[in-house]
């Protein structure tokens, strides 16, 4: 059932375009731009979720050689121990979430993918975010 709900979440996505609220800049690496959708962050039980978007500045290519030029990812962060963990993501063919999901996946919360991030990086600016630390 789940699949069936994210293949009909990506479907939607890519007949109606971005769906998401406003993107606001977050950050940026030599190759990257990031993004925060600040009205999608939520409490889900002990964690927070939150959408980001990673805009790339030259184009990415998934294992199925399918090429995508940006991803939007859903975060799953525990504020408690200020670590990240990646649950969902779409791949659009265009920048900033445009054009068609060329690529999508989800999966539940394993307690083995727990990230941490590197302090004043990019991931540890999402988990400010998310936990609403400065």
């Amino acid at each position: 059932m789940k699949k069936l709900q994210l293949l009909m979440l990506a479907l939607l996505l890519s007949i109606t375009g971005q769906c998401f609220g406003e993107w606001k800049y977050s950050g940026a690496t030599d190759t990257d731009r990031f993004y925060i959708d600040f009205s999608r962050i939520k409490t889900e039980g002990r964690y927070k979720s939150m959408w980001y978007l990673a805009d790339f500045k030259t184009p990415q290519t998934n294992s199925a050689g399918k090429s995508f030029k940006s991803e939007v990812i859903k975060l799953m962060v525990d504020c408690q121990a200020s670590r990240t963990q990646e649950v969902a993501f779409f791949s659009y063919s265009e920048q900033m979430g445009a054009g068609k999901v060329v690529d999508s996946g989800s999966s539940p919360i394993k307690e083995s993918e727990w990230g941490y991030e590197a302090p004043n990086s990019i991931g540890d600016g999402f988990i400010k975010a998310a936990c609403g630390r400065k």
